[in-house]
């Protein structure tokens, strides 16, 4: 069995919050990462974005289960650390600029790059 990350939504939150679109929009951005890594494209995915493994809802709840990350958010280790080093902020950077590009080269603009 592999682990997983699973965001809970409670439904009736999200319809007072009007977050169905934004979450829909999440969940069909991750199908279309995952179509195209798998259409025989040759294209294998960015290593630095989590795949989502599936997406379900109960009736009180939408859940999107993504692949497990052991190393955690950037913000966990920032509050730890403080401060990074020069080496270990370009890896950072270059990480998150590859994840970037590789959404753009599937035609999806992410707007919203924070440490959480």
């Amino acid at each position: 069995a592999s682990l997983v990350a699973l965001k809970a939504y409670d439904k009736a939150a999200v319809a007072t919050a009007r977050m169905t679109h934004t979450i829909q929009e999440e969940r069909n951005t991750h199908g279309k990462l995952v179509a195209s890594a798998a259409a025989g494209s040759g294209d294998p995915g960015c290593a630095f974005i989590a795949r989502m493994v599936y997406a379900f809802q109960t009736r009180t709840h939408l859940f999107l289960a993504t692949e497990w990350c052991p190393g955690g958010e950037l913000y966990f280790h920032l509050q730890v650390a403080r401060r990074l080093s020069e080496a270990r902020a370009r890896l950072c950077v270059a990480e998150v600029a590859l994840a970037l590009d590789a959404l753009h080269r599937r035609g999806v603009v992410y707007r919203d790059v924070e440490p959480e």
